[in-house]
């Protein structure tokens, strides 16, 4: 498993598929998911 994992995150970074954490948040605010960004509401 390990080195399918290790396989597949080396093939995302080929093809250019991994992206900065915060481009992701612009992208998709965490104010609009449900969770609001808070883990509190998560674990619950």
């Amino acid at each position: 498993m390990q080195k399918e994992l290790s396989d597949f995150l080396k093939m995302a970074y080929e093809y250019g598929k991994v992206k900065d954490l915060k481009d992701a948040f612009e992208e998709y605010p965490t104010q609009e998911e449900w969770h609001k960004g808070k883990v509190e509401n998560v674990l619950k």
